[in-house]
């Protein structure tokens, strides 16, 4: 509580990537991405909606996942899993929680420019950054600007790009639409768009493979 006061609007942004690859990776550190993006948005968002519903507080939950909650991508394996599990744990929200009146949304940002992903490029593997190379980001403020509009319009998947809105749109489940048309059109782009950027990246893995090979034997 607040103040003595019950929040009605709640948002769980907790979130740590620590980049690598996965043969080279402790496995303390998928424990400790996992602690923190998941069990922190989930141990919050429990001990926040029990006083919500117990006090009759009708209001909204948004999680925060990532655009990596949507495909899996070289480097990220300790992170991947942590951002698919808070948007599963946020689509079971959103089923649940509406009998008790309460809204929940996920939000899926691209790069986000901030200290955290400074210190995130620092053991990022060249081979992720080449294949991230057109992606350049957007400041904490769009973002939040773009996460309000959301959530002004009812939507529970929220993106802020155009490959946000294509990967939401094709990775979409059972999950509600936000615009019948829009998504439709949007998923029939990303039908064609998302199998050639896939072989792209496919083939820029496979290029870095055999550049380690080969340096290997030397």
């Amino acid at each position: 509580m607040h103040d003595g006061k019950i929040p009605e609007h709640l948002f769980l942004c907790a979130g740590l990537s620590l980049p690598g690859i996965f043969v080279e990776q402790d496995i303390s550190q998928y424990e400790r991405n996992m602690n923190i993006n998941y069990f922190g948005s989930l141990y919050t968002a429990h001990e926040c909606v029990r006083l919500m519903v117990n006090n009759g507080v009708q209001g909204s939950v948004t999680f925060v996942s990532s655009l990596l909650g949507l495909f899996g991508l070289i480097g990220y394996s300790q992170y991947v899993p942590t951002k698919y599990a808070v948007r599963g744990l946020a689509e079971a929200l959103r089923s649940e929680l509406q009998a008790y009146g309460i809204s929940v949304h996920c939000y899926f940002p691209a790069t986000i420019l901030t200290p955290g992903f400074d210190e995130e490029n620092l053991t990022k593997p060249a081979i992720t950054r080449e294949i991230e190379g057109t992606d350049e980001g957007q400041s904490p403020e769009v973002c939040a600007r773009k996460l309000l509009s959301g959530l002004e319009r009812g939507e529970f998947a929220i993106a802020s790009d155009s490959l946000g809105w294509i990967f939401r749109c094709c990775s979409r489940g059972a999950a509600p639409m936000n615009n019948v048309l829009t998504d439709t059109i949007i998923a029939a782009i990303g039908w064609i768009a998302i199998p050639c950027w896939r072989l792209y990246a496919d083939a820029l893995v496979k290029k870095w493979a055999r550049a380690n090979a080969k340096v290997k034997s030397q």
